[in-house]
């Protein structure tokens, strides 16, 4: 184990100092984000105006964006106000990115290829990435890794489930690639009691620094051990979660668990790992060198910081497809404030939910899906839950329970649900053996709601 140590941190020095393009840009790209994530603000948004002239300047041949383009212009001036500016361009959603992905592409770029994402909602999203994407985000991973306890080369276990990943760690080419990472990666789409079980006896055995996980998976894996009784000593030094939302009692329960402190991070395969979560634990440090963010407090606003809202994207480093004020589907706050940790990047304070997993009223309530894993959560016996609504009036809760579950419990699910839905919505609990993640992901869903998808 200790020789697979020295070569896996071999080859990721390797790859910093590899001959021709990939290489060079690489370990460019990994200097100046270092240097940036220590930068002035002012400096930061001074950054983000050059490489959104430049992104522009690229996207003006785009056979959509270059009339709007043509129509807003591009600054002249670098001191220009970036929220005012790129409140100027529509909202781009992923409707729109579904129905013409072909005509997105820009021409000329380096490298161009085809990436996709299930999605929470099993629909396919096809979009172009290209070359320079790919050096300048496996450069940012390893800075959001980097202050997350992970080095290169240092054994890391990943409890993951995206179909796409797990793809390319399989037959022998996928093993040596694993080898090679120092790296034990588990299927969190498939974790019954028994593989859990499994997979404690593998992190035993491999004691990895780091674990990646899906938050859900990771927060069921740590239930699954607090009741059997199983105290890990994986000798972990951090837990890195992503792809989900992160609530409160999860982060609580994981800790406690493994007795290591949780780092959360927020992205998407659509624009990369948009934020990162630092030893202070005071929010996340946007990666201010890759995006622009806004929070739109409702529609057709402009951003606000310090507000709840919905998060948009603009990506600077993708110049084979202009991602600019996209919708990604989620809420969360943003905020002017500064961390204690020394880095001056703006912060995302905390991410709220996604858009979908928020239960509308019919009097235009938005009750957050926070809410109901405080329900079911707090309720002895209660392995997994999700919360549906149908529509306004008809809601399922799906519960997957344990021996010591009250049935008389429904009594109160019903109470605290009319009370925050309406007294006279009909809810029907639906007991199954398991809750299986979305096929698509391999991801968890708290809550769904139904409303303008069917």
């Amino acid at each position: 184990m200790f020789l697979r140590d020295i070569i896996s941190g071999g080859s990721y020095w390797l790859l910093s100092v590899l001959p021709g393009y990939y290489g060079r840009a690489f370990s460019s790209f990994s200097k100046k984000k270092k240097l940036y994530y220590r930068a002035k603000r002012k400096d930061l948004f001074a950054l983000q105006r050059r490489r959104l002239i430049n992104l522009l300047q690229i996207h003006s041949k785009n056979g959509i964006y270059s009339p709007l383009i043509k129509k807003i212009g591009i600054p002249r001036d670098e001191n220009f106000d970036i929220y005012y500016y790129i409140s100027q361009f529509p909202l781009l959603t992923k409707e729109f990115v579904q129905d013409n992905a072909e005509s997105l592409l820009t021409p000329g770029g380096a490298g161009v290829y085809m990436n996709s994402s299930g999605g929470s909602t099993g629909v396919p999203l096809n979009f172009w990435q290209d070359y320079n994407y790919s050096v300048e985000s496996l450069a940012t991973t390893f800075l959001s890794d980097s202050i997350q306890k992970w080095y290169p080369g240092c054994r890391e276990a990943r409890l993951w489930g995206a179909p796409k990943d797990l793809s390319k760690i399989e037959g022998p080419r996928g093993r040596f690639f694993l080898f090679l990472k120092n790296q034990l990666w588990l299927d969190s789409f498939n974790m019954g009691e028994a593989r859990m079980a499994e997979y404690h006896k593998m992190l035993s055995a491999f004691r990895p620094r780091v674990l990646i996980a899906y938050a859900s998976s990771a927060f069921v894996f740590a239930r699954f051990l607090k009741e059997s009784s199983i105290k890990p000593d994986y000798g972990l030094e951090a837990i890195i979660t992503s792809a989900e939302m992160l609530y409160p009692h999860m982060r609580e329960t994981i800790e406690e668990v493994f007795g290591v402190a949780v780092f959360n991070r927020y992205g998407s395969r659509e624009v990369g790992n948009i934020a990162s979560e630092c030893e202070k634990h005071g929010g996340l440090h946007l990666h201010m060198y890759d995006h622009i963010i806004e929070i739109l407090p409702a529609a057709n606003s402009r951003h606000q910081f310090g507000c709840e809202g919905e998060i948009t994207v603009t990506c600077l480093n993708n110049f084979s497809m202009p991602f600019i004020r996209y919708k990604i589907g989620d809420l969360g706050v943003i905020t002017n404030d500064y961390c204690s940790c020394g880095s001056e990047t703006i912060m995302l304070k905390k991410i709220t939910g996604r858009s979908s997993d928020s239960i509308i009223t019919r009097e235009g309530r938005v009750i957050h899906g926070e809410y109901f894993t405080h329900i079911f959560y707090g309720m002895k016996g209660v392995r997994q839950f999700q919360f549906v609504q149908r529509d306004y009036q008809n809601y399922e809760a799906r519960l997957a329970v344990s021996g010591d579950y009250d049935k008389n419990s429904e009594r109160d699910i019903k109470k605290e649900c009319r009370q925050v839905l309406g007294a006279d919505i009909n809810l029907e609990i639906i007991y199954l053996q398991n809750i299986e993640p979305s096929q698509a992901s391999g991801k968890y869903r708290f809550t769904i709601s139904m409303l303008g998808t069917e």
